[in-house]
This record gives structure tokens, C-alpha cells and sequence, in this order.
């Protein structure tokens, strides 16, 4: 096929058009596509469901894999180091509320020491959970939560004045 010059002439005006118009298309249904998106889903996980994940359905036990205060990388090499955390799950009517222990071995490991760090809730709003679990009548006021899994969790918060990030693995 042979196009010509005058037939070319007349197609390119269209062809322009039909390319503004395919623009004009997408970004006009850009927002309504957007808009479409439900509002009711979190995007996080609800404050009941941070609870369980952390004590199971009644208690949960995590083994401490990485200690970090103050930027310093602590080892856990011995006995000694080996930190367990407890998540004890105590039901109410109306809220969820975990007990916190840290179960720490003594220096030459023939016995552990069990301290409360208090009786924790996951914060939220509308019941969707924000990122910290708030603590009464403990050493800790409150754990930010920077990643949980039914396997694993991260936490971040203050302790006796040194900033501390430790990781854990739930003990199977």
C-alpha cells in the first residue's frame, strides 16, 4: 500500500486526536479507579490480632536472637546471654492484656531469674493497631513494634536511660 502525502496529512490530525483523547481517558478514570478503594480495610493488623500473634492463644514463649543497646551489638554467645521473653495472654470482657516476663538465666546457668516487665496493651486507634505496645507498672513504659510475624518479632524502646533493639524467634 502506497501512502501518499495528502492521505497522510489526513490521517496524522486524527491520529493526534485519538492520542489526547486516550491521555484525557486515563487521567480522568485515574481517580475514580483510586477513589474506589475500600476505606474500611486496615492496612496493618488490629490491635487483638498484635495480641495473639504475640501469646498465642494463651502463652507464647520468644527466644532473644539479637540484643542492640546504644548502637553496640551485644553478643549471645553463652548460657548466660540466652534471654527468653514470655507473652502471657490475661482475658477480659471487654480487652486483651499480656503479661510480659523475661525469663534471664543466672551467670553459671543452674537456675533463671523471672522479672515482670508489666502488663502490656496494644495501642490503637479504632481498634487497628498503631505501633507500640504500652506497658503498666514495669521497668518499660512502652515497646515500639517494628515487625511481628507468627515467627518472629522486632522491638524497639528505652530501658534504664539506653536505647535497645532486640529480635526474637518464637521457641518451638
Amino acid at each position: 500500500m502506497i501512502v501518499t502525502r495528502q492521505y497522510a496529512r489526513n490521517i496524522s490530525p486524527i491520529h493526534s486526536f485519538l492520542r489526547r483523547m486516550r491521555r484525557l481517558v486515563v487521567l480522568a478514570f485515574l481517580p475514580l479507579l483510586f477513589s474506589c478503594q475500600e476505606q474500611d480495610i486496615p492496612l496493618g493488623f488490629y490491635d487483638y490480632q498484635v495480641v495473639r500473634l504475640l501469646a498465642g492463644d494463651s502463652a507464647k514463649t520468644w527466644f532473644r536472637t539479637q540484643y542492640i543497646e546504644d548502637g553496640q551489638e551485644r553478643p549471645i554467645d553463652t548460657c548466660a546471654d540466652s534471654i527468653y521473653t514470655a507473652f502471657v495472654l490475661h482475658e477480659t470482657y471487654d480487652d486483651d492484656s499480656v503479661y510480659v516476663y523475661e525469663i534471664i538465666p543466672k551467670p553459671d546457668c543452674s537456675a533463671s531469674d523471672t522479672v515482670l516487665l508489666g502488663l502490656m496493651a496494644a495501642s490503637s486507634t479504632d481498634n487497628i493497631f498503631t505501633d507500640s505496645l504500652n506497658f503498666k507498672d514495669g521497668p518499660v513504659d512502652f515497646m515500639l513494634l517494628e515487625h511481628i510475624t507468627s515467627q518472629f518479632l522486632k522491638l524497639n524502646y528505652q530501658r534504664e536511660g539506653a536505647s535497645v533493639s532486640t529480635s526474637y524467634q518464637v521457641v518451638q
